[in-house]
């Protein structure tokens, strides 16, 4: 079975969903059903042309994938019953880029997988002024699958499926100092100064400064 890849965007994500190249160029999204499929061969080069954009075998992804809720896609004039009596509440102003969050057992979630869902009765017993509750039969059908930046395995998703790719290494911290060389001796010193030279370390030099 040929490998397929997905194309991480340069431009960052939303959120920790990872933003990836859409199809048809039509810009960058985080729905993994609406991305652009890469060859092994075009995924090279495209990591070639661009280090920051990072091809990642679409099998592996898909795996780990999540779904969330875009709020973008969200009616909130909409009044929906859901006549298997299925609701989720949405916990508001917690946000993972666009995506809503979800009250289950103790706390909240993004992942609408993992969304408690409740009675109509249960959900209002739980809900007040800062939730909303949203008939899952109306979610469903807005939920998309997405992938978060925490899950990239540049082993799994990159290298072992054929891609030949080095991490970049962080830049050193720098000390915010310029080097220099002296112009009587030579030997090299460094100072904040960018400019004007403020003397040699070698005290056995005429250009000696006392630090």
């Amino acid at each position: 079975m040929e490998k397929l890849f997905y194309l991480t965007s340069r431009h960052g994500n939303c959120g920790d969903n990872v933003m990836f190249h859409n199809k048809n160029g039509a810009g960058y999204g985080t729905d993994l059903d609406g991305l652009r499929l890469y060859t092994i061969e075009k995924a090279q080069e495209e990591l070639n042309h661009d280090i920051r954009s990072l091809p990642l075998l679409k099998s592996a992804v898909d795996a780990v994938s999540i779904t969330a809720v875009d709020c973008q896609y969200i009616d909130n004039k909409l009044t929906v019953h859901d006549q298997n009596d299925e609701y989720v509440v949405q916990i508001k102003q917690l946000w993972n880029g666009n995506d809503i969050a979800f009250a289950v057992m103790g706390g909240h979630t993004f992942d609408y997988g993992k969304a408690s869902v409740l009675s109509l009765d249960d959900a209002q017993s739980i809900s007040g002024a800062d939730t909303n509750i949203w008939a899952k039969s109306y979610l469903d059908k807005i939920c998309r699958r997405t992938f978060q930046e925490q899950n990239i395995n540049t082993r799994k998703m990159i290298t072992c499926p054929g891609i030949k790719y080095k991490k970049p290494r962080k830049p050193r911290p720098t000390s915010g100092k310029e080097r220099w060389n002296c112009p009587s001796c030579g030997r090299i010193s460094w100072q904040y100064n960018p400019y004007d030279f403020e003397g040699c370390n070698d005290y056995s030099c005429k250009e000696w400064r006392f630090n």
